[in-house]
């Protein structure tokens, strides 16, 4: 479903869609609110421009597996927000896709949920990508583009890896790394250094560049 309106558009739905919704795509300046009584389930949602009003009424996920981009066109496109957390569906062993695909600097937000781990983070976007809360990554950190800035937050790779195509990691006096897990990891140079490095991760973690840090 595509929403490209030329006015605020409103998804009114009163029944029960099954499975779910595979692809929600918003591309409205003006914004899409969905007025439903039940929450609509979706696999994927896609950023596109615009924002979600009423997002907590859509379940994300088919039950292991759901993905949320903002912006798009080869990052030509400024990004939509949600205004509120969606609900997920992503059972005990989530695999929760965040792509950030833009032009214009851009910070996460509700996107990332506050207890449940992000599979696969990865920012494309030279203009910057900068977190606004916490997140755990469970497989991928990957920095295709511009300078990922952790910011006053806490990154924790769990068995996870990052990985730094064309992009950068930006830290200061109140940004904090961690690794946990077993599997082997290894630790870029993080611009500005860390507040605190914390590792409880029996693989190891090796570092490829000078790193300081501040705590």
């Amino acid at each position: 479903i595509y929403f490209a309106g030329s006015a605020k558009q409103t998804f009114t739905n009163s029944g029960t869609i099954t499975p779910r919704i595979y692809n929600m795509d918003i591309d409205n300046t003006y914004g899409v609110t969905i007025s439903s009584t039940n929450n609509i389930p979706v696999f994927r949602v896609n950023l596109f421009d615009g924002f979600i009003t009423n997002s907590s009424k859509l379940t994300i996920g088919d039950g292991q597996t759901g993905v949320v981009q903002r912006g798009g066109n080869q990052g030509n496109l400024a990004s939509g927000y949600f205004d509120s957390a969606p609900a997920l569906n992503l059972g005990t062993n989530p695999n929760l896709y965040l792509i950030y695909y833009t032009a214009l600097p851009i910070t996460t937000g509700y996107e990332i949920p506050a207890s449940t781990p992000v599979y696969y983070f990865r920012s494309v976007n030279i203009q910057g990508t900068t977190l606004n809360s916490n997140v755990t990554i469970t497989n991928s950190l990957a920095l295709d583009s511009g300078k990922f800035d952790i910011a006053a937050n806490t990154v924790t790779i769990n068995n996870g890896a990052i990985v730094v195509g064309n992009g950068t990691i930006s830290g200061g006096a109140t940004s904090n790394l961690t690794f946990t897990g077993s599997t082997a990891a290894t630790l870029p140079n993080i611009i500005n250094g860390l507040n605190n490095l914390t590792i409880n991760n029996s693989g190891g973690v090796t570092m490829t560049a000078d790193n300081k840090i501040i705590g």
